[in-house]
């Protein structure tokens, strides 16, 4: 599957990507810019501030910059949400997480810009994640001017563009990555990679929740949550559960649910295992759980279902034997 980390250069078409991020950020009147994992830049700022622009072209404060980056960036990963933040320098910015399945691949960086004094008790919270250096505070001094022509927002007009900007991203950047990787496995002639593929379930060219369904499939004694199915697919569970839905025609657990049933009824007739049993090697916890959960899946319960069934197979059996007669009239007995 995905490598770790993700590169986002590999994955993404930068110069589409840029024309996207310049759109929402005329939209949302922020400044924005992608970094990649380590905090290193993959676009060009969108509408940065002259503040900005000259602070991050000076070689030490800019420095500084790519730290506040990178760790805004590391902070959004490990609570997987947005992070409000002030900067070295004391201003507003917000690191926008782009993470598929359970891999980051780096940050759309919002922000510089200054929270309205009508918000003090929310920026009272906001952390100040690095100190400007003594020896650099001249460089606020002589840039007063700009720093005063930064824009000013409400925290909650923030928060609200942020979470916009994090449900777009992440939709887009996912798609783009399933295609990156669909089209490499399509394109692959990797023996090991096929092997690889063979042994999960897979073949070239399958959908993207294959390794999920083959897991199950093989694999009815455990309850495999939407997020842990997910997980083996390396797409995220929002994500996972549209395609399942689109390509099964069924939710997940309607599908989970319905595969472990209809092999409930292939144990009851070719078997002679308990109903405790199969309800143990079905992954049930509680036997009474799983006769309910048949009975509502076929309308009578296991035993009935087995003894009902096999009834009449018997019967069916013996009618068929009654009509294979010979020409003399004798039942042929086989």
């Amino acid at each position: 599957m995905y490598s770790s980390p993700i590169d986002i250069r590999k994955n993404l078409d930068i110069k589409r990507w840029q024309e996207i991020q310049d759109g929402l950020s005329q939209i949302t009147g922020l400044t924005m810019a992608t970094v990649d994992y380590k905090g290193r830049p993959v676009t060009k700022h969108s509408r940065c501030s002259k503040f900005c622009e000259v602070m991050r072209s000076d070689p030490k404060t800019a420095r500084l910059c790519e730290k506040c980056d990178a760790r805004g960036g590391f902070e959004a990963a490990r609570i997987n949400d947005i992070y409000i933040y002030r900067c070295h320098a004391d201003i507003i910015d917000v690191a926008v997480p782009i993470i598929v399945g359970d891999k980051y691949m780096g940050a759309v960086m919002m922000g510089q810009v200054i929270i309205d004094e009508e918000s003090p008790e929310e920026y009272g919270y906001i952390e100040k994640i690095y100190g400007l250096p003594s020896e650099l505070t001249y460089v606020q001094d002589k840039m007063e001017d700009y720093y005063n022509e930064l824009p000013v927002m409400t925290f909650e007009e923030v928060n609200n563009a942020a979470r916009t900007i994090y449900s777009i991203c992440n939709y887009i950047v996912e798609q783009a990555v399933e295609k990156y990787h669909l089209k490499n496995r399509q394109e692959s002639n990797d023996e090991q990679a096929i092997e690889k593929d063979i042994i999960n379930g897979l073949e070239q060219g399958d959908s993207i929740i294959s390794p999920a369904i083959y897991y199950i499939e093989n694999n009815l004694n455990e309850n495999l949550t939407l997020k842990e199915a997910a997980k083996i697919c390396y797409i995220s569970p929002s994500y996972f559960s549209r395609i399942f839905t689109k390509e099964m025609g069924e939710t997940y657990s309607s599908y989970v649910t319905n595969l472990k049933m209809d092999k409930a009824k292939e144990l009851l007739l070719t078997t002679d295992k308990l109903i405790r049993e199969i309800s143990e090697d079905l992954g049930f916890s509680d036997q009474s759980y799983f006769i309910r959960q048949f009975k509502n899946y076929e309308g009578i319960t296991p035993a009935s279902y087995r003894k009902n069934v096999k009834t009449n197979i018997k019967s069916h059996k013996t009618i068929k034997k009654q009509e294979r007669t010979s020409k003399n009239g004798k039942i042929i007995i086989k």
